[in-house]
């Protein structure tokens, strides 16, 4: 039994039910949080690459200075 339902307003014919809709919200979802956790991984590794890049730059900055 379909409770509620989607209707195409253009066609007039049901697109999906509730549930259906639901369904494919949910999965929706899913994929774009399973996205943005793998982005917030690549950011984190990005940040811990530029923190070592910053601090082997201000390293070699101050043996050059010490050398002079």
């Amino acid at each position: 039994m379909v409770e509620k339902s989607f209707i195409n307003k253009k066609d007039s014919e049901i697109c999906m039910s509730i549930d259906e809709y639901n369904q494919q919200i949910a999965e929706t979802h899913d994929k774009y949080m399973m996205k943005i956790d793998t982005l917030k991984n690549e950011n984190k590794q990005l940040k811990a690459m530029n923190r070592f890049l910053n601090t082997a730059l201000v390293e070699a900055l101050n043996y050059l200075k010490e050398e002079d």
